[in-house]
């Protein structure tokens, strides 16, 4: 029963009760002289339409609210069957006509009173004599319906004479005969304890359930009390027990749909007849639907391609539902061209009364473990065919020594058939060969081990291993039996041939001692010749070139005098070319190539190289190119000399072995684990046959004699080995006739910007002084050779530098002790005392710390350079050097400043010389300059100049000056904007 209703129920029971007391206690005289009064109160009361409209009102006011309280938890779960069960309770009260419920689903439940005075459903218009309420029902703040009340106003017009003529009679009679024996007795014994008993039902009422009637009395009111005690202890029993069912509904609840929301399964509910009306995010997920597409429909409506779907499942579904019981299923199909397997567990839902409404579908996809069922059977099918098959003997045995197993092919060795000993024990089957059963014993007590035997002039490697139990004892015995007679034929055959092979390896030790020693210093003696070589080569050739620079810039100088200067220079240069390749490859074969790895701008040195390159592939009618598309990091850490290198070595190949068409230069970045630089040459020249691509990259190497023989044939034999030292690799394509196409692999390694050092800038002129506000330098030259002493005396000279000579170390020490100069060029070979030696010295001299020390060698090994640092030189210059190499060195050490002759006059050029300047001269004198520039002919250039003075010769001294400094480019570009 409801509270609503105990509490209802409760207010009836004590009103009833009250009335037949005052009955029973006969008050009569209390009647008798009240009689009067209460009559004509009657009387008026009972004509008095406006009081008992009030009375009405408080009566359907006051049930409309209890039914309210009572139809909030009904209305929530929207459970008709209990709306009725309480509209009946509340339809006992004859007084009420009608009740009717509304939720907000649209839900109707309510009964009214038919001409035969029962209860029928209730009617959608009721009208007549009544009193009609009605009242909204809330859930905490939420409105989830209405009641609507309808009171008869003549029935309780009827019922209110009624009730008061009993009650004016009873009192009449009642208190004229008791009201003097139980006016006392009824105050103490029953009005006070009814007073108490109405407080506590009128808490109950309202909800509270803590106070206790306190009453000892024995009769009626003390039982009706202490019932009323146990009522509200099993209230707050079953209001804690529902509180408590509550969270736990809502828990589980809560768990259910997480578990179904995540549940790797695919989880589905199916109505009576089999329609979809529950999906988890699974069923949608592998299915691309969502619920509402699904919602309604049986799995045979659904497309044929989605999944979970099977004829079979239907029909365990509906044999599920038809017996109520938990089916199981694994059900198989093919899906997007696969076959996929699905292990079912259909749960049939019951209602109240047992029935089912509903059933639950879980999917389980079971595809991997049946693959890894069917691997399995495959794995163990190939296991127990390898092992019938396999070279050895594998047997097991039980705790007592007998064979419970036997197979492999090495049982035929020993003349048995498979599974022919089963059963046979071992101690029996070899009592013959005591070690053999000796072992297995040790095995059947529980130690494993590995033996060797021979039986039947078969030698066996067998390993035996005890299987042990739960409590440590041997069940079982595993062995393993290989054949291994050829390799103790092997063996025996190994230690008659070791003896002998000792004694040869003795002899080849020997004899390879000697011949490493014999390299050594075969090695030893090569660097030697190099040392040598380079400083008798380079100590002369330094002088060449100097002077003949020198020479060159003498503005005095006569024209033919000028053009053998020239001839020498060119002829020193491509004689240094040839000696630096020679050497480069002797440092490659001595392992005294060492690689620098330092950050450096790879575009700066790309344009410098096709800026060279260009000019002599003009000089053959060639167009080099460099591909657009070409994408590379610009700043790299490398052997930057060493790029040079190889590029100019590739592209002048290139040049060299193609007369028509062009040579292209591409760059980019290959993405692999690790980038990767690119570098690919490409001409259209002779090609090469497969015989010459196999030995192209061999030193002294050069192509047949398809071309003139120039250089040494060690360009692609250095770059080869240039590229394999960076870690690199390069490759050769080539068709006769058609071109070739060098590709170069390197690893890359990117720099910021901001890592490149600063660079020299080499536009600014050859230097004629210093800076004007600077000091007098002092420069000790100490040099044995008196061509490198002039040399260098003439480019300290030039700047304003006092010179002072020393031929050797010692000399050099006492100049040192004597003049104190700023800066000693010192060289590394000399008589009496080398220059390392003399460096040591002065360095242990009180002022030798301060003065800069510079070493001027004509070694062929740069690795030396931490050498002659670690003697105490400041830095070194290589012979043949340059003279801006001289005073970029100077300028280092010392913070020199210098004048510089032409850097405003190419500053100048570059603004004045402009096409207007070519407008005095005749066309066909403008288009023979053209032909020339592009001839890079030297003698028909300064020819074509010449004629230029007839018709201004300011023009023709700019055109001298940028002519001698081969700014071919600057001419062409003016010429060509004045094409007319």
């Amino acid at each position: 029963m409801k509270v609503s209703t105990l509490k209802t129920t409760t207010k009836e029971r004590i009103n009833t009760w009250l009335r037949s007391i005052k009955a029973k206690t006969g008050v009569a005289l209390f009647v008798i002289i009240m009689g009067v009064l209460g009559l004509f109160g009657v009387y008026q009361y009972l004509n008095d339409e406006s009081a008992k409209t009030k009375d009405l009102e408080e009566l359907s006011s006051r049930t409309i609210s209890r039914l309210a309280e009572q139809l909030v938890l009904p209305l929530w779960e929207v459970d008709n069957l209990w709306v009725r069960k309480i509209i009946k309770s509340e339809m006992s009260d004859k007084r009420i006509f009608a009740i009717s419920v509304v939720a907000e689903g649209g839900i109707v439940e309510g009964l009214e009173r038919n001409a035969d005075w029962q209860l029928v459903d209730v009617k959608n218009d009721i009208s007549g004599d009544y009193i009609h309420k009605t009242m909204d029902v809330f859930r905490e703040e939420e409105k989830i319906g209405s009641v609507k009340l309808w009171i008869t106003k003549q029935f309780m017009h009827a019922e209110l004479k009624r009730e008061a003529w009993e009650l004016l009679l009873a009192v009449t009679v009642f208190s004229a005969i008791c009201i003097f024996i139980v006016s006392g007795m009824l105050h103490r014994f029953v009005i006070q304890p009814v007073n108490h008993i109405l407080g506590i039902a009128e808490a109950i009422a309202e909800g509270e359930y803590e106070q206790e009637i306190k009453i000892e009395q024995k009769d009626e009111i003390g039982i009706l009390g202490r019932g009323f005690n146990s009522m509200q202890a099993k209230i707050r029993q079953r209001e804690a027990e529902r509180d408590r069912y509550e969270i736990k509904l809502r828990d589980s609840e809560q768990a259910l749909r997480s578990l179904s929301e995540n549940s790797p399964d695919v989880i589905v509910r199916h109505d009576r007849e089999g329609r979809y009306i529950y999906i988890n995010p699974k069923f949608e997920q592998i299915n691309h639907l969502k619920a509402e597409q699904v919602y309604g429909k049986k799995p045979s409506e659904l497309s044929s391609d989605l999944a979970p779907q099977d004829d079979g499942f239907t029909n365990k579904l509906m044999q599920a539902m038809d017996s109520g019981t938990i089916t199981k299923a694994d059900l198989s199909w093919i899906k997007d061209g696969k076959l996929v397997y699905w292990y079912v567990r259909i749960v049939p839902e019951l209602d109240a009364h047992g029935d089912v409404v509903s059933a639950l579908a879980i999917w389980s996809d079971i595809t991997e473990r049946k693959q890894a069922e069917k691997e399995l059977h495959d794995s163990e099918e190939l296991l127990r065919t390898t092992l019938e098959n396999a070279p050895v003997v594998l047997y097991r045995l039980d705790s007592e020594g007998v064979f419970q197993l036997s197979m492999g092919t090495g049982l035929a060795k020993l003349g048995f058939k498979p599974g022919e000993v089963v059963g046979q024990s071992i101690f029996e089957l070899y009592k013959d060969f005591p070690d053999i059963a000796a072992n297995h014993r040790d095995a059947l007590a529980g130690k494993a081990g590995r033996y060797t035997a021979e039986v039947s002039g078969i030698h066996f490697d067998s390993s035996i291993i005890p299987l042990m139990d739960e409590e440590n004892k041997v069940r079982a015995v595993i062995g393993v039996a290989v054949d291994i007679t050829d390799k103790k034929r092997a063996e025996d055959e190994l230690l008659r041939l070791k003896d002998s092979l000792e004694e040869k390896v003795q002899q080849r030790t020997a004899e390879l001692v000697l011949a490493r020693d014999a390299a050594e210093t075969a090695n030893k003696a090569k660097s030697v010749f190099l040392a040598n070589m380079s400083h008798e080569l380079r100590t002369p050739l330094n002088a060449i070139l100097g002077f003949s620079s020198m020479m060159r810039k003498d503005p005095l100088l006569p024209e033919h005098q000028q053009q053998n200067i020239d001839i020498i220079n060119r002829s020193g240069e491509h004689l240094l070319s040839l000696i630096n390749d020679v050497l480069e490859m002797a440092k490659i074969e001595a392992g005294r190539m060492q690689l620098q790895n330092a950050p450096f701008d790879l575009g700066s040195v790309v344009r410098d190289i096709t800026d060279m390159m260009t000019i002599r592939a003009k000089s053959k009618g060639l167009q080099l190119v460099l591909e657009q598309s070409s994408q590379f990091p610009r700043y790299i850490a490398g052997d930057e000399a060493r790029m040079r290198q190889i590029l100019i070595n590739l592209l002048s190949n290139a040049i060299k072995y193609t007369h028509e068409g062009s040579v292209t230069l591409r760059l980019w970045v290959e993405q692999k684990k690790l980038p990767r630089l690119q570098i690919e040459v490409e001409d259209t020249g002779i090609g090469m046959t497969p015989d010459d691509q196999k030995h192209i990259f061999e030193s002294f190497m050069q192509l047949g004699k398809q071309v003139e023989h120039t250089g040494t044939g060690l360009g692609l034999a250095i770059t080869r080995q240039f590229v394999q030292m960076m870690g690199g690799k390069i490759s050769l394509d080539s068709t006769p006739g058609k071109g070739s196409v060098f590709l170069i692999d390197l690893p890359l390694i990117e720099v910021q910007e901001s890592e490149i050092p600063n660079q020299n800038q080499s536009d600014r002129g050859d230097v004629i002084g210093l800076a004007p506000g600077q000091g007098e330098y002092r420069i000790l030259i100490v040099e044995d050779q008196r061509e490198n002493q002039l040399l260098l005396t003439r480019l300290m000279e030039v700047i304003g530098c006092k010179v002072k000579l020393a031929e050797n170390g010692e000399q050099g020490i006492e100049l040192f002790k004597s003049w104190k100069p700023h800066l000693i060029w010192m060289d590394r070979r000399m008589p009496v005392m080398d220059g390392m030696e003399a460096t040591r010295r002065i360095r242990k001299l009180p002022e030798g710390k301060e003065v800069k020390i510079v070493a001027v060698t004509a070694s062929a090994f740069g690795e030396q350079r931490d050498e002659m640092l670690n003697a105490g030189m400041n830095d070194y210059v290589r012979k043949p050097y340059q003279a801006g190499e001289v005073y970029e060195c100077l300028s280092k050490h010392l913070g020199v400043k210098y004048l510089y002759q032409d850097a405003s006059v190419s500053r100048e050029q570059e603004v004045i010389l402009t096409s207007e300047m070519f407008e005095a001269l005749p066309e066909t004198l403008c288009s023979e300059i053209v032909r020339a520039l592009e001839s890079l002919d030297i003698k028909r250039i300064e020819a074509v100049i010449g004629q230029v003075a007839e018709y201004d010769e300011a023009l023709q001294k700019k055109l001298n000056q940028l002519a001698k400094n081969f700014d071919y480019p600057i001419i062409l570009h003016a010429l060509r904007k004045d094409s007319r």
